[in-house]
């Protein structure tokens, strides 16, 4: 998809896409008389192939009935737990495993918003792809969706059972169960789908996670790029739910330990609760200090950059408020310096936020687009709803940070799990805008090579696929009809240079009696050329 594509560009794909619909928009099935039906709009053919839509009525149909089948499992969770006056606070047992459901249900609500998020980069033609450097196939929003919502009904259908159990309901047929077990089923599943070693379930997408995260822990020690602070900032918001997967193994580890012991080996006045809170942290400011020395090294008169210095006191602020919250209970006066950094942490987090990685508050050109910016692809008022939710929640991640002091006077167990929802939430909003915020930072023209036109190689030589209706199944826009090996413009500081607009499709092995499909092709190549010429002459006058 285009990065700011100018009107010239438009033009031309509008061109690609006209010679294609001439000449395949006609063409369905080649009978044995080399016969073609026609049809009255050759724009109907076409319009097979560029399938806006990544979901199907039939997909949407089920995906629906799936996604009503977890409300019911919520609302049969809350009115369990109303009627048989289930608390998750005051139930030594119950309180003891829900950290266990918690952690994992962030993670699912995390996973589905990703999906919204990655279904609004593709309706909005954000080059994602080209951003975070991903080479291969990745999941669609549908694919994300279905998984999501598999973990949540295996979660949600775990946790009635825990109720049931616990309010003393017998649904085991008399048989006995150790339902703190259960949480064992839904990390099990999630842990063997990750780490599947066999080419199933998306493994070229789940490598290219692996290989980020490990990419992204030592990007100190290299050249950070976007995609690493990308993924460091996403981790700031998963403490809450790492330091519940700790819990987990924990208590699974000392399961055969006493009640006492085990409240004292997997407590939250444990170092590593601490640890966990400063990892992503350590890593980011790290990242920083790489990107001045850098920068220095490239250029020794440079000077670090404001929104650097602000950064680095934005960590230093989480360091603060995450060691004075965790010494609060030994030492009560901590609470007293923690109040005011924590304001002023959020302050500045949510400045950075709207002013660096939004990029809004534009005063150039008079401030005639202030207080938005003068590019922008989302609606106007989305862009006032992501502020006013940054504003408000920050707040919130700041308290997941500081769960002792809010445990003084709320209720624990589930004030934590209403705020790490709402930080995934505001996670998701920020990399909605943060990813469209560098789409427009490129400024280059970029295509993803993964659309190919309806030819299939054959001994070397490219012919025209038998069956023309087998990239129907691909969704394409009418942006992206193009050959895998098709336009690729790229654009930097030293030159601006266009590849082939098509690589040549070598010359098809005729019979002896040319076909009306090969006359086709020889046709298409010669506007193919043109096409070619066009754009380079384009582009070097752009220049």
């Amino acid at each position: 998809s285009f990065g700011n594509a100018h009107e010239e560009i438009s033009y031309f794909m509008d061109k690609v896409n006209e010679t294609f619909a001439f000449y395949f928009g006609k063409i369905r099935k080649t009978d044995v008389d080399c016969g073609y039906k026609k049809y009255n709009d050759p724009y109907k053919e076409i319009e097979r192939y560029l399938d806006f839509s990544d979901v199907s009525v039939g997909q949407s149909f089920y995906l629906g009935i799936f996604l009503g089948l977890l409300l019911f499992q919520l609302l049969l969770i809350v009115l369990i737990i109303l009627n048989y006056d289930l608390d998750i606070d005051l139930d030594p047992e119950f309180s003891s495993v829900f950290p266990q459901f918690r952690g994992f249900f962030v993670v699912c609500l995390y996973w589905t918003f990703m999906g919204i998020v990655i279904w609004a980069w593709r309706a909005k033609k954000i080059n994602y792809r080209v951003i975070f450097e991903i080479k291969g196939t990745t999941l669609k929003p549908l694919s994300i969706f279905k998984q999501s919502t598999f973990f949540f009904f295996v979660l949600l259908t775990a946790l009635i059972f825990y109720c049931l159990e616990r309010a003393q309901i017998n649904v085991f047929f008399g048989y006995y169960f150790r339902v703190d077990l259960l949480p064992l089923v839904f990390w099990g599943m999630f842990i063997a789908y990750v780490f599947c070693p066999f080419d199933i379930f998306h493994m070229e997408t789940r490598n290219f996670v692996f290989d980020l995260i490990k990419e992204s822990t030592v990007a100190f020690l290299g050249r950070p790029s976007f995609r690493n602070n990308w993924l460091i900032g996403n981790m700031t918001s998963f403490i809450g739910p790492v330091r519940d997967l700790e819990y987990s193994i924990c208590y699974y580890a000392y399961y055969n330990a006493s009640p006492v012991d085990k409240q004292y080996f997997c407590s939250k006045a444990r170092g590593i609760y601490l640890a966990i809170a400063f990892f992503p942290h350590i890593i980011k400011v790290l990242v920083v200090f790489r990107e001045i020395y850098l920068q220095k090294k490239k250029n020794s008169k440079s000077k670090v950059k404001l929104s650097q210095w602000l950064g680095l006191l934005k960590h230093a602020f989480s360091f603060t408020t995450s060691t004075l919250s965790f010494f609060t209970k030994k030492h009560p006066w901590c609470f007293y310096a923690w109040l005011p950094i924590t304001i002023c942490s959020a302050i500045l987090s949510f400045s950075l936020d709207i002013k660096k990685d939004f990029a809004l508050l534009d005063t150039s050109d008079d401030g005639i687009y202030f207080p938005l910016r003068k590019e922008l692809i989302y609606p106007k008022p989305s862009y006032y709803f992501i502020a006013i939710v940054d504003i408000l929640l920050r707040f919130g991640w700041l308290v997941n940070l500081s769960p002792e002091i809010v445990n003084s006077f709320l209720r624990p167990n589930t004030i934590s799990l209403i705020l790490f929802s709402l930080e995934a939430f505001r996670r998701s909003l920020w990399n909605l805008v943060r990813v469209e915020v560098k789409h427009l930072e490129i400024n280059q023209y970029k295509l993803s090579p993964q659309i190919q036109l309806p030819f299939e190689e054959k001994n070397g030589v490219y012919v025209a696929a038998e069956d023309i209706s087998m990239v129907s199944t691909i969704h394409m826009r009418r942006e992206d009809i193009i050959h895998s090996q098709c336009i690729s413009l790229f654009s930097d500081k030293e030159s601006t240079f266009a590849k082939e607009a098509f690589t040549p499709i070598r010359e098809v092995e005729k019979p002896k009696e040319p076909t009306n499909l090969d006359k086709l092709l020889s046709s298409f190549n010669e506007n193919r050329k043109k096409i070619t010429t066009q754009i380079k002459n384009l582009v070097r006058k752009n220049k």
